[in-house]
């Protein structure tokens, strides 16, 4: 499925436990069934005072815990 719209997805308790445990794998799984747009941002929102790179490792974390491989293509649209 070819979406041409771009698209951003805001996550509020981007570092909690529903974004770790269900939201991050799921919006995974999204991108690789070919599901979301070309251009998309996903935007983590968490009253932790975590830099980018914080926030990157942990959703990389998140999705290695759900047994999802090959991410990298996937973080940079969360990591820009």
């Amino acid at each position: 499925m070819s979406i041409e719209q771009p698209l951003q997805i805001v996550i509020f308790g981007g570092t909690g436990d529903l974004a770790q445990k269900k939201l991050l794998p799921a919006l995974f799984d999204l991108y690789t069934q070919d599901c979301l747009p070309k251009m998309f941002k996903i935007i983590g929102v968490s009253r932790r005072d975590w830099h980018d790179e914080s926030y990157c490792d942990f959703v990389k974390e998140a999705l290695i815990a759900k047994g999802k491989q090959n991410t990298k293509q996937f973080l940079k649209h969360i990591c820009f």
